[in-house]
């Protein structure tokens, strides 16, 4: 596939013709452009993994935006798209642009890249987009195994959100459940309301229960798995320390693991060894 279009440049120094087309672009061909790559930025290794796992499942969109070159047909913009093509060994079509003056290399990327809740955002997902967008973010981490490994590992797209959001609608109600809990938790949203859903599509009432209770009970019996969060909480928001969504979805699975079995618990751990502590199951 391969449609054309020219457009004259204005007189002047670069006055050779832009032109725009569409091409299939194989993972040969992409490899083929990449040795045209003489003077860019390094290759961020884990962007081109998340392009490479859209490609790879079919969930690329092409969104108008080009893979660009020079009039001296240097690579100006697309090594990550490129370097994706040829990882994922499918083949993409792309709109290319050539003909472009070098300086304009200095303008491009400039702008911020929209996350996936800015697209939940577009697509109608008017409430809380951002925590809906982080929640399937640690769910799909979890249900994927790459919860507890290193970022690198972490591979999780804007695709692979949207499409769960709307796979999951009921990740929307637990949304709403988790933005009227977190705060007494003193976590960020999203990891409650990722807890939120878990629960709940484990055990419906008792989830109902659980979270009612770390909203609104003020005093706990002695060895309460919910006092116990909420006192490691306290403690890390009085001590200035960072807990990262992960700590903190990890420990609000397992004070639910616990309070759900009836075991006692009087400290909720955050890290063992420097890694976040794992959960195996959700009671």
């Amino acid at each position: 596939m391969s449609t054309e279009n020219v457009y004259p440049m204005p007189a002047g120094p670069e006055s050779d013709q832009i032109r725009t087309e569409v091409v299939d672009v194989s993972p040969r061909l992409a490899a083929e452009w990449l040795t045209l790559n003489r003077r860019n930025r390094r290759a961020r290794g884990l962007l081109v993994s998340k392009y490479a796992a859209d490609m790879a499942a079919g969930q690329w969109r092409m969104a108008g935006e080009p893979i660009k070159f020079d009039v001296t047909g240097n690579l100006l913009d697309g090594q990550h798209r490129l370097s994706a093509v040829a990882l994922s060994g499918v083949t993409v079509a792309m709109l290319v642009v050539r003909g472009l003056p070098p300086e304009s290399q200095a303008v491009m990327d400039s702008g911020s890249a929209r996350t996936a809740g800015d697209q939940l955002g577009m697509l109608g997902y008017a409430r809380n987009p951002q925590t809906l967008a982080a929640a399937a973010r640690l769910v799909l981490l979890w249900n994927r195994g790459y919860l507890f490994k290193s970022t690198k590992a972490q591979i999780v797209t804007n695709s692979d959100i949207l499409a769960f959001v709307d796979a999951n609608p009921d990740l929307t109600d637990a949304v709403e459940v988790g933005m009227r809990v977190h705060r007494r938790v003193r976590s960020g949203p999203g990891a409650t309301c990722a807890a939120v859903f878990l629960t709940t599509r484990s055990a419906p009432a008792e989830s109902g229960q659980f979270w009612a209770s770390v909203r609104d009970d003020a005093t706990f019996a002695s060895g309460s798995p919910i006092q116990a969060m909420l006192n490691r909480f306290g403690e890390a928001r009085r001590a200035g320390a960072a807990v990262t969504p992960a700590q903190s979805f990890s420990a609000q699975i397992r004070t639910w693991n616990a309070w759900r079995e009836g075991r006692s618990l009087q400290r909720t751990q955050m890290l063992r060894e420097g890694k976040v502590i794992r959960f195996e199951y959700v009671a």
